[in-house]
């Protein structure tokens, strides 16, 4: 008796060990990445952090969208010198993320792929400057004096006409206030950035649908808008609804005090994030509350460009 006992106590202590092992095995399958959203829940807001937000899209997958942003929050390496085209531009961006034009949306502006961005800057004439005359005879031997008595000026030898001293204000090399501002930021400023300001000139946007970068219309992005959810939960609270017979009665206090607590965080975003573009002042954009159990969202229907702003503006809030 005793001995079919130990046999059948082993055999489940054997039947246990293989299931620990399968389990271990079955885990090593998941996305690491899928395990660490189970076991830390990261689509929650933690308080003084990012405000956690996702975008609705059937056809997009989270790793995208979080890969998109991440290059558009990168300094931007490109050159997008004088001349460039929207076709260039795109092309470019298309090197890093899958990214295209949405050619019907333009064409139906008249707008074309080929279209210059930056118009190229015309030349000047290499004026001669005698004594002191910066409209002196252009010819081409004239220029090529010039150039020797500037050139004999800069090495601190006597130049034309035997005057030493600094260039003329009008031959002077040194850049503009605009084209040091532009030099120095050039290494900070982000390839969202770049792009945006290439493109508003021009009546365009980008807009992150589908797992694309698309340059668009605005009328495109406000005919496409996109959906995302914020978890505000530490902006406005996590008490959980009453329960109980008793507490059924103030149901609906409870639910005008949440909204109460909604508003000022609605008001704040529609007044100051891009305040003509939402509905009660004629816009597409919508923003609803939205209370699950404990956890409170904001879910808000507009472009991309106003969703970053929506983040951005939460974020510091948050903090």
């Amino acid at each position: 008796m005793m001995f079919f006992e130990l046999r059948f106590r082993l055999t489940i202590v054997i039947v246990l060990v293989f299931i620990a092992i399968s389990a271990v095995e079955a885990q090593s399958v998941i996305s690491t990445d899928v395990v660490r959203d189970i076991q830390t829940q990261t689509r929650k807001t933690r308080q003084g952090g990012r405000v956690a937000s996702w975008q609705i899209d059937p056809f997009m997958t989270e790793v995208q969208e979080t890969a998109i942003m991440a290059f558009l929050k990168e300094p931007c390496p490109f050159a997008w010198n004088d001349g460039v085209t929207l076709a260039e531009l795109t092309r470019d961006l298309a090197t890093r993320v899958a990214a295209k034009i949405e050619v019907q949306a333009l064409e139906d502006l008249g707008l074309k792929e080929s279209m210059v961005l930056v118009p190229k800057k015309q030349r000047t004439a290499n004026f001669i400057v005698d004594q002191g005359d910066p409209f002196a005879d252009s010819s081409p031997s004239a220029s090529r004096m010039n150039d020797l008595a500037t050139q004999s000026k800069s090495s601190g030898h006597l130049g034309q006409q035997g005057h030493t001293g600094d260039k003329p204000w009008w031959r002077s090399s040194f850049p503009t206030e605009t084209q040091v501002l532009g030099r120095s930021n050039a290494e900070t400023v982000s390839v969202g950035a770049a792009v945006t300001r290439l493109l508003e000139p021009h009546g365009l946007v980008l807009s992150i649908r589908m797992g694309h970068v698309l340059v668009t219309t605005r009328e495109s992005a406000e005919d496409h808008l996109c959906i995302r959810v914020y978890d505000v939960t530490p902006l406005v609270g996590s008490e959980r609804e009453p329960t109980g017979n008793a507490a059924a009665t103030r149901s609906g206090l409870w639910r005008q005090s949440y909204v109460d607590r909604y508003e000022p965080l609605m008001q704040v975003i529609e007044t100051n994030v891009d305040p003509t573009g939402w509905e009660a002042l004629g816009g597409p954009s919508t923003m609803s509350m939205l209370t699950i159990r404990s956890q409170r969202w904001l879910v808000v229907a507009s472009t991309s460009s106003t969703h970053w702003k929506i983040q951005a503006m939460l974020d510091r809030l948050n903090r």
